[in-house]
């Protein structure tokens, strides 16, 4: 008969060895990410540069019919400007922030009714990720007073106020 000390140390070992199985996928998934961002862009930028082309966007599985690409029109703030604006009133944080689709729909109401879905997510998160914004959840909102002395961003090194979005 096993003893009993052994039966731990064995399965101590099955559920270390699981444990570090589900952290090389978590490590595996997150270096997948910042590959799709790029994908998306690349995609999203070929298709401004050809508006004859559209491309096909999938929600819930399903492919969607093609949209055409349409580029923001110049004279609209940058998008960074605009999820700003939208974040900027009580409500938002009464709601604990906003998901990127509701930032968008706001978007869409007051200057861009052509903007697409994919569009306001990828951008919200790059200014999450350089502290413009911050999150609860999938929710964004503005940084609280005290965190925005500690987001102060160079203007060199805003990649959106450039985008076509």
């Amino acid at each position: 008969m096993t003893q009993p000390l052994t039966l731990i140390h064995r399965r101590r070992a099955e559920i270390e060895k699981e444990i570090q199985e589900c952290r090389d996928r978590i490590a595996a998934l997150q270096a997948e990410l910042p590959e799709l961002d790029v994908a998306a862009r690349v995609i999203s930028r070929l298709g401004r540069q050809e508006p004859s082309q559209t491309v096909l966007e999938i929600e819930d599985g399903i492919p969607l019919p093609p949209v055409p690409a349409h580029a923001k029109p110049a004279n609209i703030p940058t998008m960074p400007d605009m999820i700003i604006d939208v974040l900027d009133t009580p409500s938002v944080v009464l709601y604990g922030g906003l998901e990127p689709a509701d930032i968008r729909d706001l978007i869409a109401k007051k200057w861009w009714p052509e903007v697409r879905p994919d569009v306001v997510g990828p951008i919200a998160w790059r200014m999450w990720k350089r502290g413009q914004l911050r999150k609860n959840g999938t929710k964004y909102l503005l940084p609280k007073n005290d965190e925005t002395a500690d987001a102060v961003v160079q203007p060199d090194t805003v990649e959106d106020d450039d985008s076509p979005f």
